[in-house]
């Protein structure tokens, strides 16, 4: 099961809260308007969300998540291609570990908004949902024309190589 990794990191600035910054997959942090956008292919995805250091950041529990096709904002919608679970994190921080499962039935962006406890702003990127089986159907229409285009040349030939024969 194909899946993404998202390190949100939360920035301080004296003390208290300032912005999230978030890294997909391990690259670089990236801050408030260029948040990488998550891509996800195949037929089932799963997305991780880890607050980084929470220092008692911790994911809103009764609605972790919100997605919405589109490029709006979701409102407090979640779309039924989703799931979500938050549990503690490998290092025992409550509710600092969200689980998004996506189904990827149908391809587009989606807007999400990571929701938190205790008046902690909100995260709000776009995730690209490949579609069903992700990119694949490309490779089959890829296919079908190859063998298409082979047929076509067979019955071109065909007749060129029996006169040849004659």
């Amino acid at each position: 099961m194909p899946g993404n990794n998202v390190n949100l990191i939360p920035v301080q600035a004296g003390g208290n809260f300032s912005q999230w910054n978030m890294s997909l997959n391990g690259g670089g942090s990236n801050g408030p308007k260029s948040y990488p956008q998550i891509p996800v292919t195949g037929s089932k995805a799963t997305i991780t969300f880890t607050i980084v250091n929470p220092k008692g950041i911790q994911f809103d529990t009764a609605n972790p998540i919100y997605v919405k096709a589109g490029t709006a904002k979701p409102g407090t919608a979640l779309d039924s291609q989703f799931t979500a679970a938050v549990t503690a994190d490998r290092h025992g921080n409550p509710n600092a570990f969200l689980t998004v499962t996506d189904t990827n039935t149908t391809a587009g962006s989606y807007t999400y908004v990571l929701n938190f406890q205790n008046n902690i702003p909100q995260v709000d990127p776009i995730m690209n949902n490949g579609g069903p089986g992700g990119r694949n159907y490309d490779y089959i229409w890829y296919a079908v024309g190859a063998v298409a285009l082979i047929v076509i040349l067979v019955l071109i030939l065909r007749p060129m190589f029996n006169k040849l024969r004659q």
